[in-house]
């Protein structure tokens, strides 16, 4: 779903769209966050953005129990944090500040089989412009059983284990390139160490 499908679908009194991740967790003039549970981002690059500074607020956005809102000529109001991010990319690296082994992510990858289908894409903007075919959409996404969703545990995708391994020191990229490809025997194990 594009991020207007996102927020049409969880309400857009409770979600915002931001251009920018610095706009998203700027920490003085906030309070439209107030009362969201969906923030969405994008056309996301973390390479779009440099510095510590804005990766912890973030990650802070992302994990702290609450979140100090203010307005313009208001005090500082401290108010639990419900907030989700979605963010939207072209690039598989877009999470390039998040660790492998960070449990909080989880990147959704979309087909690429649909590209250049301009009958199936005009098909699917009808769609979702159209209110009685989005009701429908709707009500066939809250009619699903949700009893195999486990809010606790992180999903883990190909694209997520592809980030994991480009973050692997050389050697061990070079170990499991030789364990993927079936090569791991051929590694001349006497001469290791000497």
């Amino acid at each position: 779903f594009p991020s207007h499908d996102m927020r049409a679908l969880v309400g857009q009194s409770k979600s915002i769209e931001y251009p920018t991740v610095e706009s998203a967790i700027q920490s003085v003039f906030n309070k439209e966050q107030a009362g969201k549970v969906l923030i969405c981002l994008d056309e996301f690059n973390a390479e779009s953005y440099i510095g510590k500074q804005s990766i912890g607020k973030l990650y802070n956005l992302i994990t702290s129990e609450t979140i100090l809102l203010e307005g313009k000529g208001d005090n500082k109001t401290e108010v639990p944090n419900f907030i989700n991010i979605m963010a939207s990319s072209n690039y598989l690296d877009c999470l390039g500040f998040v660790s492998p082994k960070n449990r909080r992510h989880t990147l959704v990858e979309v087909s690429a089989e649909r590209i250049g289908d301009v009958a199936y894409f005009d098909e699917l903007n009808r769609i979702r412009t159209n209110t009685d075919d989005l009701a429908k959409i709707y009500s066939y996404l809250l009619d699903r059983s949700i009893d195999v969703f486990r809010p606790g545990k992180c999903y883990d995708t190909s694209a997520k284990q592809q980030i994991k391994i480009q973050s692997l020191s050389h050697p061990l990229q070079y170990l499991h390139d030789l364990y993927e490809n079936d090569d791991i025997h051929t590694l001349p194990l006497s001469k290791i160490g000497r």
